[in-house]
């Protein structure tokens, strides 16, 4: 939802978004939707909490907010500056309300592809990604960088396919398609 979100706060900014935009961003959530829903006779929603769905929707919000607000910051200084001092600051906020766990957790009983999963995280999911990210939106604009946001889902399910066994079905893979058609869309709109 993030990139509904980045796409209605920038119009307060005059930032335009076509019809062919929206349409891109629209279909790209439906196809996230039949993806997560694995479904096309029925809306399963379950296991959440209201409370869980807004904490996710304010995230959300915060994320089409700091992608908005970064903008600017990426064009003059550049991705890997921008997305340096983000991490900095996230990681600081992150150390101090996690201390008393870092001091009660076992390190020794992490397994080895524990510790490669959490390099891997750190390195490419987070810090290359996020670099990624920010030059995509500084050259493409909030609108239709964001709309590549909704490759996370797809990303998610291939590698839990890949690396986990887990299944991948023909509706899903629908979504993917959907997803997809909606991101090209967006990109291809002016």
């Amino acid at each position: 939802t993030s990139p509904v979100f980045a796409t209605l706060l920038v119009l307060f900014r005059g930032e335009r978004t076509s019809v062919f935009g929206w349409l891109g961003i629209i279909l790209s959530l439906f196809g996230v939707a039949i993806i997560i829903n694995n479904s096309f006779s029925e809306i399963t929603i379950n296991g959440g909490s209201v409370v869980g769905d807004l904490l996710i929707g304010g995230a959300s919000f915060i994320w089409a907010v700091y992608s908005i607000v970064s903008g600017p910051m990426v064009q003059k200084r550049g991705p890997i500056f921008v997305t340096a001092w983000a991490m900095l600051f996230g990681a600081t906020i992150l150390f101090c309300l996690d201390i008393p766990a870092m001091f009660s957790t076992d390190y020794a009983a992490i397994p080895p592809m524990g510790w490669l999963a959490w390099i891997a995280t750190a390195l490419l999911g987070a810090a290359l990604a996020f670099v990624w990210y920010c030059a995509g939106i500084s050259r493409l604009g909030v609108a239709r960088g964001m709309a590549y946001s909704f490759l996370i889902p797809v990303i998610a399910i291939t590698t839990a396919t890949l690396f986990f066994a887990e299944t991948f079905t023909f509706v899903q893979i629908c979504g993917v398609v959907v997803v997809l058609s909606g991101i090209h869309l967006t990109r291809k709109s002016r």
